[in-house]
């Protein structure tokens, strides 16, 4: 599209919303997979939790420090179900952000008029000013910063039996520093290149 010798490329604006889509569908599918999928599995544990604690206050034969140990249990069911839960709405929350910004910062680029050519034939710039600031590369960085840090308290979790005689190794614990860490080196290669 052009405008008095003008032209503007429309696929800024083409890659910013495939872009913004990624984004997007990343997000649902984190909420979906954290808040609600895992989410749920731990509500129905803190559930468990809650009412065993409940009967076991109504029982009387039950003493005060398996009172406790219940209520302990109780209380680490209920914040790892929030934790799956924050999580999942902080990554559909943080990735609508992203999205928009995306959507909005493609149509602003989209929209700038570029001059090509002076009346010469000549470029109106030297090549080193010919440099591309519209690189998503920073917010693909950032966007795996927030997962490693999210998945940051299991990742320790599951390193210490490896560090340590005692434990259990659990992989799972793992996974979400290890997207992160994976998509920050995806981040930092495209930023470089």
């Amino acid at each position: 599209m052009s405008a008095h010798n003008n032209h503007v490329d429309n696929s800024i604006w083409g890659r910013a919303i495939l872009m913004a889509g990624a984004f997007l569908t990343i997000g649902i599918i984190a909420f979906a997979a954290l808040g609600l999928g895992v989410g749920s599995i731990k509500h129905d544990t803190y559930d468990e939790a809650k009412y065993a604690y409940y009967d076991a206050m109504e029982d009387p034969t039950v003493t005060q420090e398996e009172l406790d140990h219940l209520h302990h249990e109780e209380i680490d069911a209920h914040l790892s179900y929030l934790t799956y839960w924050v999580a999942g709405l902080t990554i559909l929350i943080i990735s609508t952000i992203y999205a928009i910004f995306l959507g909005i910062g493609g149509f602003i680029n989209s929209i700038q008029p570029q001059e090509d050519h002076d009346d010469h034939g000549h470029d109106d710039h030297d090549d080193h000013h010919d440099e591309h600031h519209g690189s998503a590369s920073p917010i693909i960085f950032c966007f795996g910063v927030l997962l490693f840090l999210m998945g940051f308290p299991d990742f320790v979790e599951a390193l210490r039996p490896l560090m340590s005689q005692g434990g259990t190794f659990v992989f799972g614990d793992l996974v979400l520093s290890t997207i992160g860490l994976t998509i920050i080196m995806i981040g930092v290669a495209n930023w470089w290149l």
